[in-house]
């Protein structure tokens, strides 16, 4: 059951792809910000000492420095300083106090040499070029100016791009991922409409392949064989059913007959009483395996270490033989499963050996690396190739017939391998060297279970 609070797949896609939108252009933005900015700001900082170095070639081609202007550039400063002058400074005419202050406040430079810092003047950031010099007229502070009021304008409006881009242009890949993955999914709703459409009567429905999508017409080949699967498994169930309420009717039958004609003489009555306990007998072994093949195919079993050679010696010791002879050869086996399932398969194939031997039924059992086998061979007619399989399904006849099989309902087969098969086994069918058939059934032992 889906919670009504989890995502879904087009949600998620669009909130991962919208983060790893806004994640990776916020560094982006960062980094080509920083960048851009530095290199920026280098610029204008090589502009003030080229402003300079202009300056300074003017002067030392003055006679006197403070009779006028060192250059035409109103970017360039002169400020004198000396003990008996105050500090005054020319820029081609115009004083500008507040840069004389600026100066004032910026720490002293060693003659000849150039210092570039960062201020403020009149209320605009500019790099200051500063060099000190002795002159005709004294010392003397010379200094140059390049605004960044340009700069960091461009840096901010690249700012806010970026603030208002980046939630921009994420929405717009998160909407677009939203978009491209309903459209992607649209088949699977389909499908999935499709799958709920189909009910216990329409088994035998399909569902219709997205060709234009491979991977999803491959899950819808999946689902389809899988409905296969399904279709098969409830037919198997009817079919199941239906022959099991047909055994189960004629036994039932058998006793209701007897019952109504029930002679009233002792000699009837003990013929009657026989008929309906070996038709009692015949219901009880049907239901038995009924719901053993029930046990075994919910795999419900138990698992314990078991002696196989041991248990197949008990079971042929309770085994109905008649006139057949069973000639034994068990060796130690030791296998780790479900008790009541193993003396099902062990006492089925003993009981359909002797059923079809003529005279002789030869038993062994052995352990060969990591399996314990259990063999029973027979002297009778055998299992013809092609029907080697079909007696294993439940309520197989051979002949194809409904005539009973010397009592046998069909089950007892199919018991064996589903019990095999439930422990990681299976059983086989081979010719025989006595002339009919040779079963042969496998179970892990219990060294491979270690």
């Amino acid at each position: 059951m889906r919670s009504g609070h989890a995502l879904g797949l087009r949600q998620r896609l669009a909130l991962v792809v919208a983060v790893a939108t806004v994640a990776l252009t916020t560094v982006i933005a960062l980094v080509l910000i920083t960048f851009i900015g530095h290199r920026m700001r280098q610029s204008v900082r090589a502009e003030a000492i080229r402003a300079l170095q202009a300056a300074e070639r003017s002067m030392a081609n003055t006679a006197n420095p403070g009779l006028g202007p060192v250059t035409s550039d109103s970017h360039v400063h002169i400020v004198f300083d000396d003990p008996v002058k105050p500090l005054r400074g020319l820029d081609d005419g115009s004083g500008d106090a507040t840069l004389r202050v600026v100066l004032d406040n910026v720490p002293s430079v060693a003659t000849g040499d150039t210092t570039v810092v960062r201020r403020v003047v009149g209320g605009e950031p500019v790099y200051l070029a500063i060099a000190e010099h002795n002159g005709p007229g004294g010392n003397y502070r010379l200094a140059a100016t390049a605004s960044l009021r340009t700069t960091e304008e461009t840096l901010t409006v690249m700012t806010w791009m970026a603030v208002i881009g980046v939630p921009l242009l994420a929405l717009a890949l998160g909407g677009l991922t939203w978009s491209v993955a309903a459209r992607s999914l649209r088949p699977v709703a389909d499908m999935r409409l499709e799958a709920d459409a189909i009910r216990h009567g329409t088994l035998h429905h399909r569902l219709s392949p997205a060709a234009r999508s491979p991977e999803l017409a491959g899950l819808a080949d999946t689902l389809n064989d899988l409905l296969a699967r399904v279709e098969a498994a409830v037919h198997g169930q009817r079919r199941f059913t239906s022959e099991a309420s047909h055994e189960l009717r004629s036994p039932l039958a058998t006793l209701r007959a007897t019952a109504e004609l029930l002679p009233t003489d002792e000699a009837g009555t003990a013929a009657a009483r026989v008929v309906m306990l070996a038709e009692i007998d015949r219901l009880d072994a049907l239901v038995g395996d009924l719901l053993l093949l029930s046990r075994l195919d919910e795999n419900a079993l138990e698992h314990v270490d078991i002696d196989l050679d041991d248990l197949v010696r008990e079971q042929i010791a309770v085994t109905q033989r008649g006139a057949v002879t069973i000639v034994a050869s068990l060796l130690p086996a030791r296998v780790v499963g479900d008790q009541r399932s193993l003396v099902s398969l062990v006492r089925n194939l003993l009981d359909n050996g002797v059923r079809h031997a003529r005279s002789k039924l030869v038993v062994s059992v052995r352990e060969d690396k990591a399996l314990a086998e259990l063999i029973v061979e027979d002297d009778g007619a055998g299992v013809p190739a092609p029907l080697r399989d079909k007696v294993f399904e439940r309520f197989a006849r051979v002949d194809g017939g409904r005539a009973r099989d010397e009592g046998g309902v069909g089950l007892g087969l199919a018991v064996c391998r589903a019990a095999a098969r439930a422990h990681g086994g299976d059983v086989t069918i081979t010719d025989s060297a006595l002339g009919g058939a040779r079963f042969v059934a496998t179970v892990p032992s219990a060294a491979d279970h270690r």
